[in-house]
């Protein structure tokens, strides 16, 4: 018997070295079907038939394994195999949106088959997928990926996946790519967004830059190598190189001027007196950065050169000027309580307030400023990217990683903001939480809010955990998602797992995204069973929640 199984073995074996996994699931099968007393059997014929893509057949040798030997089925290795064949035949269906499933899938669960699946998508035809496959990459060190992504920086033609490709070696450290990066920044044919990417990912990657460097940088007559000094000097906190930046604060390029004011002020530096002039410059990015240094310095020119771009007629130029003042921490307190009623644009009192309550001033009429203004603004909200991240209307688009990723980051923004008002005991904000749960349909976030989402405070948490008892049941729903997927609380397992059966798709995606958010492994045999599902996507993703959720 033993004889017989070790020849079934390498035959199955061979199939499979050679890319025939059809043949090797015969091969298997034939032999289970003479050994159907040896768990072996059941779990080399499992192993074939997840290479092969036969999911049905899959399932229902489990189901026979798991009578015969229940604890032999649910073992790590068997679980994960079967999750790994739902994956991969995900990876080789027709339509793109199932791809991308299965890639995001198999990327979330943070296990070693998955940089195969990456660096497929890497070289996928369509630049979608690699986009994604780009970003997903970017959260392992792998380096079979790095090696990806170095081919793709020098192969690829499209700028989006470019883009990401630069962020990825910035995030990876990947310092032997440093002289490419510099022959982007300083290429006549690049780009300006491709440049601003390669100066970003540089800057992220040195770690020391001698003064004749910088000296040259500083001169050149590209702006985005001028920039590359600016950024260079802040990130590596380059005091002493400060007198380096004088110049650039009246720089023929807005970016560099831009750069070299925010520079200064991240590493306060003395006050120049180009500093107030360029306070009031034409280009509110640029005056808004000089106003933050004045204020840093000479607390009343700051205060007048933020009044004055807080009324400013445009209206990204005022959420600007107040989440300089927030940014500001106490330097910013006076003018906030001096503004927060004479600004008639609702987004800056919001920005104000927050301004506030981050020093504990005005507390309860600055949370009453931000309830209201979360009830009257029903439109998408973001914080925009960078040193100053105002709260202003959303002007995301689609991001492929992330399904409905505008309204992802809306459901993020508002929540933190609920999370605040919690936890500074504001009386209304339980009901705020509730119209919240009633109106955004928290959960939206599908396969991915593992990227967005942090941990949530204990004490919007609890104010989540009264409302299961909402005589609501919409709200008792959201709820229970809102405490997986945010505050990780096991407790809710059973509260998710009887909501399935009766939810729409929709809902049941949310739900088990919830269950993955948890990770506990009560849930497996449930997630076994959902294998089964008639729904590919569900199918999917419950494979990837398995496999996160048998590896914790």
């Amino acid at each position: 018997m033993f004889r017989a199984l070790i020849l079934a073995s390498l035959r199955i074996h061979s199939h499979l070295a050679i890319g025939d996994p059809v043949s090797a699931a015969q091969e298997s099968r034939i032999y289970l079907e003479h050994h159907l007393d040896q768990s072996a059997a059941y779990e080399g014929h499992i192993r074939t038939l997840a290479a092969a893509g036969e999911e049905g057949e899959m399932l229902a040798v489990w189901n026979r394994f798991h009578q015969g030997f229940p604890e032999k089925a649910m073992e790590q290795e068997v679980v994960e195999t079967m999750c790994w064949g739902v994956l991969r035949k995900g990876e080789s269906a027709c339509g793109l949106t199932t791809q991308l499933i299965a890639l995001l899938g198999a990327a979330l669960t943070q296990d070693a088959y998955a940089i195969r699946a990456l660096k497929q998508g890497m070289r996928h035809s369509n630049s979608l997928l690699r986009t994604v496959a780009v970003e997903l990459a970017a959260h392992y060190g792998d380096m079979d990926l790095k090696e990806e992504i170095a081919r793709l920086f020098r192969e690829e033609r499209v700028l989006d996946v470019r883009k990401g490709v630069f962020a990825a070696i910035g995030k990876l450290k990947m310092v032997e790519m440093i002289p490419e990066l510099m022959k982007v920044v300083g290429d006549k044919k690049s780009g300006p967004e491709e440049k601003r990417s390669a100066v970003k990912a540089i800057a992220q990657l040195r770690e020391r830059v001698e003064r004749e460097e910088l000296y040259e940088l500083a001169k050149s007559p590209r702006a985005f190598l001028r920039l590359l000094a600016c950024e260079s000097i802040a990130h590596l906190g380059l005091e002493e190189e400060g007198d380096l930046l004088i110049p650039l604060i009246d720089d023929s390029h807005p970016e560099v001027r831009r750069g070299a004011l925010q520079a200064m002020g991240i590493l306060r530096l003395p006050l120049h007196p180009r500093v107030e002039r360029a306070a009031y410059a034409k280009d509110p990015a640029v005056g808004v950065s000089g106003a933050w240094v004045l204020l840093l310095s000479d607390k009343a020119k700051g205060e007048a050169a933020l009044s004055y771009w807080l009324h400013h007629d445009k209206s990204g130029a005022r959420s600007l000027a107040a989440a300089v003042i927030t940014a500001s921490g106490a330097y910013g307190t006076d003018i906030a309580q001096k503004e927060i009623d004479r600004c008639d644009d609702a987004y800056v009192r919001a920005n104000l307030a927050l301004a506030l309550i981050g020093q504990r001033v005005d507390v309860e009429k600055s949370a009453k400023i931000l309830d209201n203004f979360l009830r009257d603004h029903q439109e998408k909200l973001m914080w925009r990217e960078g040193l100053f991240s105002p709260l202003q209307k959303s002007t995301l688009s689609h991001n492929p990683a992330i399904p409905n990723f505008p309204e992802v980051n809306n459901q993020t923004v508002r929540l933190e903001i609920l999370n605040l008002l919690a936890i500074v005991e504001y009386p209304g904000a339980q009901e705020a939480l509730k119209l919240f749960l009633k109106e955004r349909r928290w959960g939206v976030t599908g396969v991915a809010a593992e990227t967005l989402l942090g941990e949530g405070d204990e004490t919007g948490i609890d104010l989540v955990r009264e409302l299961l008892d909402d005589p609501d049941r919409e709200i008792r729903t959201e709820a229970a998602l809102v405490l997986a997927i945010w505050g990780r609380d096991n407790t809710v397992l059973p509260v998710l797992i009887r909501l399935y059966p009766e939810a729409d798709r929709t809902l049941k995606i949310k739900l088990l995204e919830a269950i993955g958010r948890i990770g506990d492994r009560e849930a497996v045999p449930f997630l076994i069973e959902r294998l089964k599902e008639p729904s590919q996507t569900l199918r999917i993703i419950a494979a990837a929640v398995l496999i996160q959720t048998v590896n914790r």
